[in-house]
């Protein structure tokens, strides 16, 4: 396959198209791309046996010459098209090093595959999603408000961040759980996933803004037709995190253990901190569920580069009207990216530091050193594309 011969990228599938719109799957990457019907048909008929030329020349799927140009770049973008990337085997030990260094999926670590687990319990799985079970759900979620309606005064007088009289063995205790809660977040997205018929083959460790975090990819829900089934897959982690804060609530209105009210009070905090938008966490897929729109991020950043090209008079990539909200949303997803690595930078020697502080500024100093070096690859590559 050559770059001036554009041809479809193999491991691409694209399904059958659904209600003027197709969804195309990289089976190599697990990403999932929402085209209209024109595209993904324009897509599909790439064979490498024409150039970008003739393409243009031939109007392929009723698109313009400039209209071509411009698709074949987004799609090329998106690694639909192109070259394939050499076997980690044929790799120099210098090309590993910068594909580690800049693409993010080598920051992501696999540690096992529940679709078969899932499988062998699915009765269980769709259990927790009948009626009775999501009756209890309510129940359990209102929970607290009838302990309140009551006891007005149960609150009173209880400082959940200053004088809580925890143990450092009460604080442990609270990080574990946390950490487990995690956990159980990530496999209640597969279970909803594994509930509405899709296939979910990786759970595992990923850096998200300097941070550790667990994962689960449901991407194959992207395939389902039903915007509620994809909306509750999205929503599946911060429901059972609210759910269990509800429930130790309850218990600590019982027993009276602080350290009770502090996890409720934290896993509640971390479940809501979830549905911020500007970036990749369960808020920003249930906006794409809610708005139909797969690539809202990508396309954000598309719109805030017509502002630059606007701003230098630099050749617009389409004619498309300008659509502000989403240049909008681009530069909040922009300026929430830097402001989530300078937090994780200073997690990480806040951290560290308590071991050594000079081990503590060396890890900040090489993890900026990388993502310096993912910035100036691609700063490098967006200038060439504004000279073009």
């Amino acid at each position: 396959m050559q770059a001036h011969l554009p041809a479809k990228n193999p491991d691409v599938i694209v399904d059958p198209p659904q209600g003027g719109s197709c969804i195309v799957h990289n089976a190599a990457t697990r990403k999932y791309f929402k085209l209209g019907q024109r595209e993904a048909s324009f897509l599909a008929a790439l064979d490498g046996s024409k150039t970008r030329a003739e393409l243009q020349a031939d109007n392929c799927a009723g698109f313009s010459a400039e209209e071509v140009a411009y698709l074949l770049d987004q799609l090329e973008q998106l690694q639909l098209t192109g070259q394939h990337v050499p076997p980690e085997a044929a790799r120099s030990l210098s090309g590993r090093a910068q594909d580690f260094v800049t693409g993010n999926a080598k920051w992501r670590f696999h540690l096992l595959d529940p679709n078969d687990l899932l499988d062998r319990h699915i009765g269980i799985v769709h259990a927790l999603f009948s009626r009775p079970a999501l009756l209890c759900y309510l129940l359990i979620l209102l929970s607290p408000v009838f302990v309140l309606i009551a006891d007005p005064g149960v609150l009173a007088g209880v400082s959940i961040l200053t004088d809580s009289g925890l143990s450092v063995l009460d604080w442990v205790g609270i990080y574990v759980a946390i950490l487990a809660m995690i956990a159980v977040h990530e496999l209640a997205h597969a279970a909803a996933c594994k509930h509405f018929g899709g296939k979910v083959h990786k759970i595992g460790l990923m850096l998200l803004y300097l941070q550790p975090v667990v994962y689960c990819d449901i991407s194959d829900s992207y395939r389902f037709s039903s915007r509620e089934q994809k909306l509750a897959v999205a929503a599946a982690g911060i429901f059972v995190q609210l759910l269990v804060s509800a429930l130790v609530f309850v218990a600590w209105t019982v027993t009276g253990g602080a350290a009770l009210l502090h996890f409720s009070f934290f896993n509640a905090l971390i479940a809501l901190f979830n549905f911020f938008p500007f970036v990749k966490l369960d808020g920003y897929w249930m906006l794409v569920h809610v708005l139909d729109e797969p690539n809202l991020r990508t396309k954000g950043f598309s719109e805030v580069d017509r502002l630059v090209r606007r701003a230098i008079g630099a050749k617009q990539p389409t004619a498309a009207p300008f659509k502000a909200v989403l240049a909008g949303f681009g530069i909040g997803s922009m300026v929430a990216t830097v402001l989530f690595l300078v937090l994780g930078g200073y997690t990480i020697h806040k951290y560290v530091s308590l071991i050594s502080a000079e081990l503590g500024l060396a890890c900040v100093i090489a993890l900026c050193t990388v993502y310096a070096v993912r910035f100036a690859v691609r700063a490098r590559s967006y200038v060439r594309s504004l000279k073009s």
